[in-house]
């Protein structure tokens, strides 16, 4: 295989996916031959190959089919062409912000990065008005407002999980999101084991194809306390904008009515 010599140009990259709710973006239109360069030896320099190779399947790629090189940097230089080319550059820099964000905090990219400015220009009025002890009080005052947010962030996922309607429509919220490892833990071993044999990556490929997984209908059949079976009606865009419509009806189970539901079943 032979490295390509010029990349085509990226996509912007939203991270929001992996904890950047606060607004950030990265966008790749404006990176220059440099930057390019630098993020492929970022991926060489925190990367083995092995792991190169993992990050490839958490992505839903068959590391084969992006490069037989056997050294980090060309191996590096070719996942990076290899995404560029599909346009999923995006999911190839979340994934690594997620696996090493202080590789890349620490590097020229991360220059790209702008974050909400309305914190910003509230730390720094602060500052220049009453000093360093008016910051320790806009700190406090944050670190208690992200307190509150985290608390209540996990009360809404715990009640999400527990809701047989709300989990179905997080479970595929995930999907239209890509975050697809995610979205692969809310099965049950058995129903994995019985549906993908062979593991996560046909999972993460097959919902790879879609570029939009919207929910056009949802109804709950019936739920007990241990049970329920909700049907849902999916336009599935593939990445040539043709639409699937597909109408599924998914078992969920759990072990007690306080714990999440997982899915177990589905049909047809």
């Amino acid at each position: 295989m032979t490295v390509p010599q010029a990349a085509p140009p990226c996509s912007t990259f939203i991270l929001a996916d992996r904890g950047l709710d606060n607004g950030a973006t990265i966008d790749m239109n404006e990176l220059n031959n440099t930057q390019k360069n630098q993020l492929c030896d970022l991926i060489a320099a925190g990367y083995n190959l092995s792991e190169m190779k993992q990050l490839c399947g958490r992505l839903g790629v068959d590391w084969e089919d992006v490069s037989a090189e056997t050294t980090r940097k060309m191996f590096a230089q070719e996942l990076v062409s290899y995404f560029e080319r599909r346009g999923w550059s995006r999911e190839l820099i979340d994934q690594v912000w997620y696996d090493r964000p202080t590789m890349i905090q620490n590097s020229g990219l991360v220059e790209l990065i702008n974050y909400n400015d309305v914190q910003d220009e509230y730390v720094s009025t602060s500052t220049s008005s009453d000093g360093v002890g008016c910051l320790v009080g806009v700190i406090i005052v944050l670190v208690f407002l992200a307190i509150g947010w985290f608390v209540f962030s996990d009360m809404q996922k715990q009640q999400e999980l527990r809701d047989s309607e709300a989990f179905v429509r997080g479970y595929f919220r995930l999907l239209d999101k890509r975050n697809h490892q995610s979205a692969w833990e809310r099965l049950s071993g058995d129903f994995r084991v019985n549906k993908y044999s062979t593991g996560y990556t046909p999972y993460a490929q097959f919902w790879w194809s879609f570029s939009k997984v919207e929910i056009l209908k949802l109804d709950v059949l019936e739920e007990t306390d241990m049970t329920a079976s909700v049907e849902v009606v999916l336009a599935l865009t593939k990445s040539d904008r043709t639409v699937v419509n597909q109408s599924v009806i998914y078992r969920l189970t759990r072990p007690t009515g306080a714990d999440p539901w997982t899915i177990s079943d589905s049909s047809p």
